[in-house]
């Protein structure tokens, strides 16, 4: 919002809201593209899509049940737009390698390069056979130490902090 990309948050909010009560956006494989029904084009500054991503997963009402991971949130503003850019996210994603990789990068750079490099590969034609095993992300070596220091903290009890004896006053001479 403060960086112009919106002109009006409260309706992108509620639009975004009402659009995922009509029937949610996440798909098989842990992915949601949250969008609007209607555009504005007034109301969108700049079209945007942002990209979230939850640790745990959240039930988010996808078709198999199973939890979403990532979240892409569309911001856009003409209709001429708007499903081209969802059908070439869809198909980018349907490799559940792809998916895999998105979870366990670390920066955004990252992510957004594997998003154009998948999307370059699906308009050539290329889309590598899946396995199921490809579901499960690999973490790069920042996240394995980020998430290796979050179970030892977690394990790790809080110790109590240790009360130092008060020092006696000395006699003055």
């Amino acid at each position: 919002y403060t960086n112009g990309w919106l002109t009006d948050k409260p309706w992108f909010v509620g639009a975004v809201v009402e659009r995922e009560s009509l029937a949610s956006t996440a798909m098989e494989g842990g992915v949601a593209f949250l969008h609007t029904r209607a555009k504005d084009k007034g109301k969108i500054g700049r079209p945007f899509m942002v990209v979230g991503r939850s640790w745990e997963g959240v039930p988010f009402g996808a078709p198999d049940g199973g939890s979403t991971y990532l979240f892409f949130l569309l911001g856009l503003k003409y209709d001429r737009l708007h499903l081209p850019i969802l059908g070439r996210l869809a198909r980018a994603l349907r490799n559940p390698a792809t998916i895999a990789k998105l979870r366990s990068l670390s920066s955004p750079d990252q992510v957004r390069a594997l998003l154009l490099k998948e999307d370059a590969a699906v308009r050539s034609g290329l889309m590598p056979e899946a396995t199921p095993e490809a579901f499960k992300p690999k973490l790069d070596r920042t996240l394995r130490l980020r998430a290796i220091r979050r179970l030892q903290a977690a394990k790790a009890p809080t110790p109590e902090p240790v009360k130092k004896p008060r020092a006696k006053p000395r006699p003055t001479k």
